[in-house]
C-alpha cells in the first residue's frame, strides 16, 4: 500500500492486520501518517535520505522517531 492510507478504509486496514495475525503474512504499508502506523504496526522502518535510518517498535519514544526521521539516529536496528 502507498500514500494516502487516510483514504483507505479502516476495514481494509483491519482486514490486513487480521491476515497478518492469522497467516503470518507480511504487510508493508508506506505512509507518512506516523500515528496510524504506530497503531497498526509491529515494526516501523524509517528511511531518511534514501537510507535505512532505523527500525523502531511502535512504542519507542517520540524522540527516537524524530531522530530517525531526521537521519541523525543510527540505532534501533533489530540486530544492534
Amino acid at each position: 500500500m502507498a500514500e494516502k492510507t487516510i483514504f483507505c478504509s479502516m476495514l481494509v486496514l483491519e482486514y490486513l492486520a487480521k491476515l497478518n495475525r492469522e497467516t503470518g503474512m507480511t504487510v508493508i504499508i508506506v505512509s507518512s501518517e506516523l500515528v496510524e502506523l504506530r497503531s497498526i504496526s509491529d515494526r516501523i522502518a524509517i528511511i531518511s535520505d534514501g537510507k535505512l535510518s532505523g527500525i523502531l517498535k511502535p512504542d519507542d519514544s517520540d524522540a527516537d522517531f524524530g531522530l530517525a526521521m531526521s537521519g541523525t539516529r543510527k540505532g534501533g536496528m533489530e540486530n544492534d
